[in-house]
């Protein structure tokens, strides 16, 4: 997730392929609810 959010800190990726790459995460590696709290807070800080 942390790459996730370089990658988009980074304009390498945008705003909707950032969303794609977190749902894959959230499916595959099942991290807690404040995990994807604290990943989505950090986007929109970066925003």
């Amino acid at each position: 997730p942390i790459s996730i959010l370089e990658a988009f800190k980074n304009k390498i990726i945008d705003e909707s392929e950032f969303e794609e790459y977190l749902i894959k995460w959230v499916r595959y590696a099942s991290p807690s609810y404040d995990e994807v709290y604290f990943i989505k807070k950090i986007k929109e800080v970066l925003k």
